[in-house]
């Protein structure tokens, strides 16, 4: 990606690596390419392909440039000292596709843990019981430097759980999805993009996906007897 405004400046680049980045001769092009992004610093990305499919109408690759994007426009809006110095504008965007599958879960009867207290305030606790409720939550996000190769790998991943009633004990099903990013970005300064940020929206993304796919194909099922095997 390069800035137009300044002589074609390059800032960051991105590579989707498909299954044929498994074969040594395009590992040693991407070797070689690797080689040449630390030379001239300049920032790169590696995504493995299967995370760049389309996900509802916005993929991977547009989310990243909206970071971007939106980081630098809110860092002009620092030097004109119309927002706090410690804003960022990463904070609270999330992947706009996971608020779409959540929108979709509650259609089908399937409630987010945090509307819980909502419920039973409004409906009472008999109606509480009846419901089918998800917990999503971080369970692992760690970053291992690869020694000599200039690259960062972050595995993050994402847990959903679902449980019906409001007691949260014993989940119905459990639901885990793990992302790898690998980052080669010796400085670490492009705006917007947080490599772990990334790696955690997507594999939040993934596992509420996935809990959709088991709603459409055992919703009545998972209703009715509570369980899914």
């Amino acid at each position: 990606m390069c800035n137009r405004k300044d002589q074609q400046t390059f800032e960051i680049a991105f590579e989707f690596d498909g299954k044929q980045h498994r074969l040594a001769k395009q590992a040693r092009k991407d070797a070689l390419k690797d080689r040449l992004c630390l030379q001239v610093r300049l920032p790169l990305l590696r995504v493995q392909s299967a995370y760049v499919e389309p996900l509802e109408d916005l993929t991977l690759l547009e989310y990243m440039l909206d970071l971007f994007f939106g980081e630098r426009d809110l860092e002009e809006l620092k030097r004109r000292g119309e927002v706090a110095e410690d804003e960022e504008y990463f904070i609270g965007t999330g992947f706009p596709a996971t608020d779409r599958v959540i929108k979709r879960l509650l259609q089908k009867g399937i409630f987010p843990a945090g509307f819980m207290a909502f419920v039973e305030n409004r409906y009472g606790p008999d109606e509480a019981q009846k419901i089918i409720w998800f917990r999503t939550s971080d369970k692992t996000l760690s970053t291992a430097p690869q020694r000599g190769s200039g690259y960062s790998t972050y595995r993050a991943s994402s847990v959903v759980e679902v449980f019906r009633g409001p007691d949260l004990g014993e989940p119905l099903l459990k639901i885990e999805k793990e992302v790898n990013l690998k980052e080669c970005s010796p400085n670490r300064d492009v705006l917007g993009i947080h490599t772990w940020h990334l790696a955690l929206e997507l594999a939040n993304y993934l596992a509420l996906a996935e809990l959709e796919k088991l709603a459409d194909r055992f919703g009545r099922r998972l209703r009715t007897h509570g369980r899914v095997q």
